[in-house]
């Protein structure tokens, strides 16, 4: 299973890098897996939440399980917080990203992604990670087929 992993992510990693320089390479697969990894947090907080509202016995029972009502509480902010989960805007989530992996402007989004969380995380985590994902060197269309990967 390892091995596996570690062939998909060279593969991924080599798919992406064509002749760019390692120097902003890295740069750029860091801020990828950072947003897919709180991506990911969130999401399965996310299914936890949703889980606890549905719960008679617990404390975030939400007597009136509406669907609408259900999802405006799962975007309450403060769930995330108290357990330490950075919230994802929509436009960031990996699942959201992934389903327009083929546009031609997917380079695009994921810029726009990244920044959106980056001005999000700045006052917590300081400047350095607010300075973009620098994807205007990338190869567009070499990140489409990249998040089918994952």
């Amino acid at each position: 299973m390892i091995e596996e992993i570690k062939k998909m992510l060279w593969a991924s990693a080599d798919k992406l890098r064509a002749n760019m320089d390692p120097a902003e390479y890295k740069h750029i697969v860091l801020g990828l897996i950072f947003l897919k990894y709180i991506s990911d947090s969130f999401q399965t907080h996310r299914m936890q939440l949703t889980l606890r509202f549905q719960d008679s016995d617990d404390d975030y029972y939400l007597s009136d399980t509406n669907k609408y009502y259900l999802v405006e509480e799962l975007e309450d902010r403060d769930y995330y917080r108290e357990s330490n989960v950075f919230w994802v805007p929509e436009g960031a989530r990996w699942e959201t990203i992934r389903s327009q992996a083929k546009q031609p402007d997917i380079g695009k989004r994921i810029d726009e992604a990244f920044a959106e969380k980056m001005l999000m995380l700045t006052e917590a985590l300081g400047e350095q990670m607010a300075k973009g994902a620098g994807l205007d060197q990338l190869i567009r269309q070499k990140l489409g087929g990249l998040g089918y990967e994952f």
